[in-house]
């Protein structure tokens, strides 16, 4: 079937990471759902471009009075995952949403991409 195509190429062609993804279709949208636990909603960005979307999460944890660190393998931390998308969706509908540590990202097919069922005459 050609949406189990496009998710497959979705899957098999991300230039990142798939750590913490998880990708579905469900009717005509497209929806990502990265696991981002301590980030703060204003620290994430997200740029959907044609085939692509990249997504930056950012945290940066002050020590505190910890006097004699040698090493925090979190100070900072930065995310950057970008993942290749299927050319069908509508780029102008994309949706996201960040709670409980979860961002979840919602990118409709476009119109001219859905399926019609034509008549024979």
């Amino acid at each position: 079937m050609l949406l189990d195509q496009l998710f497959n190429d979705l899957l098999t062609s991300m230039t990142t990471s798939t750590e913490g993804l998880a990708a579905w279709w469900q009717d005509n949208d497209l929806f990502l759902e990265l696991e981002l636990p301590g980030y703060d909603k204003g620290k994430i960005s997200i740029i959907r471009d044609n085939d692509s979307i990249l997504i930056e999460a950012t945290k940066f944890e002050v020590p505190g009075n910890k006097e004699y660190i040698i090493k925090n393998s979190s100070y900072p931390e930065v995310i950057l995952r970008k993942y290749l998308l299927p050319k069908c969706l509508d780029e102008d509908k994309t949706e996201a949403a960040y709670e409980n540590g979860i961002l979840r990202v919602r990118m409709p097919k476009s119109a001219n991409a859905l399926s019609k069922r034509i008549s024979i005459k």
